[in-house]
């Protein structure tokens, strides 16, 4: 659903989407997937990693091939150690931490129980968190 949200996202924005692969939540194949992209477009604007972890390798992959600073990248929540790329990026989107979505599970829970029929999805809030939120 991430991806499915990005893909509308950047279609809505006019954004062209050069590539999209997974790393797998790692963050050295995220930087072996970067440092890959930047080779065959080397003008790329923008990356977004769907989590820190994968998020770390593209600041590595951008350190290496001196783009620190003129590509625009995203990670996901806000982990101590993504924030070792703060000031490099434009944002992180920040999904509420698990005793939220507990709470909004147990919500929803009750609201079946009562009898309510559900349908379709029922969306996490997110926030997007700039680098003059985190203080």
């Amino acid at each position: 659903m991430r991806k499915a949200g990005f893909d509308k996202a950047a279609k809505d924005a006019g954004l062209k989407v050069l590539a999209s692969r997974t790393a797998h939540w790692e963050t050295e194949e995220a930087n072996t997937l970067v440092t890959n992209l930047l080779t065959q477009h080397p003008d790329v604007q923008g990356i977004m990693a769907a989590n820190d972890s994968m998020a770390l390798g593209v600041v590595k992959a951008l350190d290496a091939a001196g783009r620190s600073g003129r590509c625009w990248w995203s990670g996901s929540t806000t982990s101590r150690p993504c924030r070792a790329g703060e000031g490099r990026q434009g944002a992180r989107h920040h999904r509420p931490v698990r005793p939220e979505m507990a709470a909004n599970c147990i919500k929803t829970g009750f609201r079946i129980k009562k009898g309510d029929k559900l349908k379709g999805w029922i969306k996490t809030p997110v926030k997007l968190v700039t680098v003059t939120d985190l203080g």
